[in-house]
């Protein structure tokens, strides 16, 4: 679950893990098993998910809260909405998205 939330959270997409060389460089310097991209999306992204939105949860719950939600159409007509969401603090500038 790591490598996927290092991939995750360095927006890595998840089908870098079928370079060839680059398995064999993280096989080399981490001396572990690499899963493979489908294993990873199996088996690991949906627990990321679940620990990233109890995370956010656990960080906005009882604040006062900013949304920004952005609406764009992609290459292939379809509607994607976009939200951020963030807590407004008067001690300290927000950078929420960063955290993350």
């Amino acid at each position: 679950m790591d490598l996927c939330r290092a991939f995750i959270s360095a927006n890595i997409p998840l089908n870098k893990l079928q370079n060839t060389e680059f398995r064999k460089f993280l096989q080399l310097y981490t001396r572990n098993y690499v899963p493979t991209e489908s294993t990873i999306r199996k088996f690991y992204l949906d627990d990321c998910y679940e620990e990233m939105i109890a995370n956010i949860r656990q960080r906005v719950f009882l604040k006062k809260n900013w949304i920004l939600i952005d609406e764009t159409t992609d290459a292939e007509l379809r509607q994607i909405a976009n939200a951020i969401i963030g807590t407004l603090e008067e001690d300290r500038a927000g950078n929420f998205g960063q955290e993350v």
